[in-house]
């Protein structure tokens, strides 16, 4: 079996990239992705029924796509340093070494491929002589998420298809934290969806944002009510008094006796 693959690398087909398995940011599944320079890509594969692909004077039968993209390394460090933290009820949590925290769960290949200061997005530092030691901020994760939901809608206004571009705002919003649902945990695509007040689709069906009227408090529903019809009481029979009924005849005079 031919063991040839058809490979689409941003930025054409220069250079060399290194195949590693890492595990994925939304459900600690081990997934290969593609280390290319300084770069951390990930791997997609699309393949249509009857499809095959011409090389050279060659047929090959698979006509499967590997797509190769950029990804955030920060996207898959999120979660090791969010259990690092070690946060409890007693205190928000410990600082770490980055390096230590990628090493001790087999990623410190990701220190090679993240860039110098992008870990300030999503941590709060401190440093001790010439070491920096980091922890997972949430508010600094939330507005690091919003930014790329702005992004994302942003691209596909002046990418996408003409069903996205008939959405409404909020359900643009909605659609972009849906796509970056592949990149995160339920803790946080949940997180974000609430911070955002927007309804997403997941697992366990729709998770609806709570609408917020100022940045601590939910907006309280308002039940729409119904007004129940007003039923008429028919009018009641008017009374007839002896004054109204002077100069009548009673129904029997109507009535003669037969004679026998």
């Amino acid at each position: 079996m031919d063991g040839r693959r058809v490979t689409i690398l941003q930025g054409g087909d220069d250079g060399q990239g290194t195949l590693v398995r890492l595990p994925s940011p939304n459900s600690d599944t081990m997934t290969t992705y593609m280390i290319r320079g300084e770069k951390l890509l990930e791997i997609n594969f699309f393949k249509e029924a009857h499809r095959s692909w011409l090389l050279g004077e060659t047929a090959l039968q698979d006509g499967g796509v590997y797509l190769c993209a950029p990804i955030d390394p920060l996207f898959l460090i999120l979660p090791i340093l969010e259990r690092a933290k070690r946060k409890s009820r007693d205190g928000p949590g410990v600082f770490c070494d980055i390096m230590d925290a990628l090493d001790g769960e087999g990623c410190g290949v990701l220190g090679n491929v993240l860039p110098e200061g992008q870990l300030k997005c999503i941590c709060d530092e401190q440093r001790v002589e010439n070491l920096s030691y980091v922890r997972i901020n949430e508010q600094k994760v939330l507005f690091w998420l919003e930014k790329k939901v702005e992004a994302t809608v942003k691209g596909l206004q002046e990418k996408g298809s003409s069903s996205f571009l008939t959405m409404d705002a909020e359900n643009q919003t909605s659609y972009a934290v849906g796509l970056l649902g592949e990149y995160l945990s339920k803790h946080w695509l949940e997180t974000l969806a609430r911070h955002l007040s927007v309804d997403i689709q997941t697992g366990n069906g729709v998770l609806r944002g709570q609408k917020r009227v100022d940045g601590n408090s939910p907006a309280k529903k308002k039940t729409k009510v119904e007004a129940k019809p007003q039923l008429k009481t028919p009018p009641k029979p008017p009374k007839f008094t002896e004054k109204d009924a002077a100069g009548t005849r009673k129904i029997s005079s109507f009535f003669k006796k037969t004679q026998k």
